[in-house]
């Protein structure tokens, strides 16, 4: 997905899981991606692609549903990953290697498009947005928002990358830039959803879900997390001819 070739490394495939949801709120931000992701989805979408699917976080839930489920990713070590996690659970699991940047498949091919944590990491974010667009009928996507704490670690981050190159940077958008492009591909924005307010990064340190939603409660209330909350979820459905004759 991105060029980097830390992506492509078993290593790296072989520690996804552990390194981004173990511990007790590990687990919890598992769930509640899946949740947010689940909650957006048309249930009468059956044909779905999951694209940048990693070890499968997204797409086994999804078949547990008995949607048909194809999961893409550019790693082998990743699909192959995620084709033993499915194999576990007796379900099937379609697996295809290749870049988000060029997918493989025919336009409008799927119900519904989903992409987790996959547009931050992609270097030319547009190609691969365009892609999504283009082989689906139903987009759900997520990114972090650039004026929120996600902003500042991605800043920082690139920064860092300066001078160790070993420091896995990604990108943060403006909303509006996100929705003028889908915009470019007739898409248009039905629900937008946002995560946290603090750092995910101080969530994991504390380590204690139940705090952590407890304040999380509070920031929604006071309505920072409507204004600076993060990861932003967005789903977008293809406007028709006729939706954008009248």
């Amino acid at each position: 997905m991105s060029d980097c070739s830390f992506f492509r490394q078993g290593s790296y495939a072989a520690n996804y899981d552990k390194e981004n949801f173990s511990g007790l709120f590990g687990r919890h931000l598992q769930e509640l991606e899946v949740e947010t992701y689940l909650s957006l989805m048309n249930p009468s979408h059956q044909r779905v692609l999951d694209v940048g699917a990693g070890t499968g976080k997204l797409s086994l839930p999804l078949l547990r549903q008995s949607r048909q489920v194809t999961s893409v990713d550019v790693s082998f070590e990743m699909i192959r990953l995620a084709s033993n996690n499915a194999d576990h659970e007796r379900i099937i699991l379609t697996p295809v290697v290749c870049d988000a940047r060029q997918l493989c498949f025919p336009d409008e091919a799927f119900d519904c498009v989903v992409a987790s944590r996959l547009v931050m990491h992609l270097t030319d974010w547009r190609k691969g947005l365009a892609e999504l667009c283009r082989v689906a009928e139903e987009v759900i996507v997520d990114f972090p928002p650039l004026i929120s704490f996600s902003g500042l670690d991605s800043f920082f981050k690139r920064c860092r990358y300066l001078f160790a190159a070993d420091v896995q940077t990604y990108r943060a958008f403006l909303i509006s830039h996100m929705v003028s492009e889908l915009k470019k591909h007739h898409f248009q924005i039905v629900a937008m959803k946002r995560q946290f307010f603090l750092p995910v990064a101080f969530h994991r340190r504390l380590d204690k879900p139940s705090v952590s939603a407890r304040i999380e409660r509070w920031c929604a209330w006071l309505g920072l997390t409507r204004l600076l909350g993060a990861p932003v979820t967005i789903k977008a459905m293809r406007i028709t001819l006729s939706k954008e004759a009248s």
